[in-house]
């Protein structure tokens, strides 16, 4: 119901791209930071080489140095902003580091994840 001439919520946002999450299974290592106060980032310490890989049954496990670290479920769904439909939420149960990002870019190669923020950080992946 719209009040005011207000457009009324939608119960379910609309679901992202169908080939999101066909790009997104496999498994990918962390190559840089950007983003924060200052633009840069962080530089990584070469001693934890970090890794995800994202199962097409909604898994996502999370490697350092080759162990297992965590694992979740995750989600994808439309992003929050209708401003830019192309930004994909991921939401992974139960919370993570991540607890919900921003997949800003995604292709057959690399990922890039960010906070929904202020000053976020972005990770910028490769495919492994």
């Amino acid at each position: 119901m719209a009040l005011l001439g207000l457009p009324a919520c939608q119960k379910n946002a609309p679901a992202p791209k169908a080939d999101t999450k066909a790009l997104l299974v496999g498994r990918w290592a962390l190559d840089h930071t950007s983003g924060g106060f200052t633009g840069g980032g962080y530089p990584l310490d070469p001693n934890r080489k970090q890794k995800i890989i994202f199962t097409a049954s909604s898994r996502a496990v999370f490697l350092e140095n080759g162990a297992v670290t965590s694992t979740a479920v995750y989600q994808l769904s439309a992003g929050p902003y209708p401003t830019r439909p192309a930004v994909v939420s991921l939401n992974f149960s139960p919370a993570t580091g991540f607890g919900q990002a921003l997949i800003y870019h995604i292709s057959a190669t690399e990922l890039v994840v960010g906070q929904q923020v202020n000053d976020g950080f972005n990770l910028h992946y490769v495919r492994q």
